[in-house]
């Protein structure tokens, strides 16, 4: 899967994407950066667990 897809997927910029990429160990190739199903898995479960965590933290202040 290309980054820009995942970035897609996610509903944020390619550049976070690859940022967010960097700082958990992932390099990725410029310009046009594919991922590896594992690592597509990774990011993922990282970005629905921290969703989670908004939606925690905006039932806490309604």
């Amino acid at each position: 899967m290309y980054v820009y897809e995942l970035a897609r997927e996610l509903k944020i910029s390619t550049v976070e994407l690859i940022v967010k990429l960097k700082s958990i160990g992932i390099d990725v190739e410029l310009p046009n950066p594919r991922l590896t199903e594992d690592q597509v898995k990774k990011i993922r479960s990282i970005y629905k667990k921290s969703k989670k965590s908004l939606n925690n933290l905006s039932n806490f202040f309604s």
